[in-house]
């Protein structure tokens, strides 16, 4: 069974998320595209009533409704399948090095077994010329102090994604952010570089499709960003703010274009 296994169930998911997005992408674009007789978009969230409350006339309110309803369901199964799909890379990671260690562990036992004898012999005339000296080593090493912990910085801020400790390593640029847009009300600035978006990072983005898929999933809910900045190739710099930040970007509809109001350019160029 395919699913019997870490790798298995990585593929299946994989494909259960692709299905998804298909449907995704046709439904958001559905919303926010033109009827066929020049009819304004429906919309993603506008209202679906007229300045006066009464229901509009311009669009089909039934299938508005029904498109908005399995948008949402789509977005909740879309959530649930990148979480199976990150704890599911976490298992295959950990079954990854459990095997290399015991390999590790059965080529050092093998070379244990075969070492020759004199080694031991060796290490027992060392162990007695040794013992003449512990009294004179163990007194200084009971008055030496123990290392004191480095303090801490004070301050407290929000955890970190699980495996966010470390930074990752960069795979794009921020374009052009827009003023007002969504991804300056996060704090995004132009030139900086992203170094995780979601569950996306520089080992799984695929040219940067990944970004587009944690987007169209995450529609009105906040998503988990980690950027570089302050680096030679940013094209701003904010007062304050520098190094590598996590920020919360939160993907809807705005007076400007898109979702976001920037884009992302593959780094390095």
């Amino acid at each position: 069974v395919e699913e019997a296994n870490p790798r298995g169930k990585l593929l299946s998911l994989d494909r259960a998320r692709s299905t998804v997005e298909a449907e995704l992408e046709a439904i958001i674009d559905e919303l926010t595209s033109e009827g066929l007789n020049g009819e304004p978009p429906i919309g993603l969230d506008t209202p679906l009533v007229d300045r006066e409350g009464f229901p509009r006339a311009d669009i089909d309110l039934y299938n508005a409704k029904l498109k908005r309803q399995r948008l949402r369901v789509l977005k909740n199964d879309h959530k649930d399948l990148m979480r199976q799909i990150e704890a599911t890379l976490h298992e295959l990671h950990a079954a990854t090095r459990a095997a290399t260690a015991t390999a590790t562990a059965t080529t050092t036992a093998t070379a244990t077994v075969e070492a020759p004898d004199s080694a031991h012999d060796q290490g027992s005339a060392a162990n007695d010329s040794d013992r003449t000296n512990d009294a004179a080593v163990a007194a200084p090493a009971a008055t030496t102090p123990p290392p004191t912990a480095p303090a801490s910085s004070g301050g407290s801020r929000p955890p970190l994604p699980p495996g966010w400790e470390v930074p990752g390593s960069a795979f794009s640029q921020i374009g052009e952010v827009l003023p007002d847009s969504p991804a300056a009300e996060a704090g995004l600035c132009t030139g900086d570089l992203l170094l995780r978006i979601g569950n996306v990072s520089a080992e799984n983005h695929r040219q940067l499709q990944g970004i587009a898929d944690v987007v169209r999933g995450s529609i009105g809910t906040p998503i988990d960003v980690q950027v570089q900045r302050g680096s030679s190739s940013s094209s701003e710099a904010v007062e304050g703010s520098s190094g590598v930040l996590v920020l919360q970007l939160t993907p809807h509809s705005w007076s400007g274009p898109g979702v976001l109001g920037c884009h992302f350019k593959p780094y390095p160029s």
